[in-house]
């Protein structure tokens, strides 16, 4: 049985139509944080959080995602 994570990252322009319906569905099920940048996620307290899920809108540019994964990767 795969193990909820404890946050779910979604990754896109906050004007995205694809992006707010992946949030939409994300935050019924998981606590949701919608990001653009590295610098929204240092914004979120990440104390006790031990497992991330990432998507990203269909637009997203994958460099973001990348350089998202890297930071925390990071920590």
């Amino acid at each position: 049985k795969q193990r909820k994570a404890d946050i779910t990252l979604v990754v896109g322009d906050h004007l995205s139509s694809n992006t707010n319906k992946l949030y939409k569905i994300s935050e019924t099920k998981n606590k949701t944080f919608l990001v653009e940048t590295v610098l929204d996620v240092k914004k979120i307290d990440l104390t006790n959080v031990k497992s991330i899920n990432i998507t990203s809108g269909a637009s997203t540019p994958p460099y973001l995602v990348s350089e998202i994964i890297t930071y925390l990767s990071e920590l």
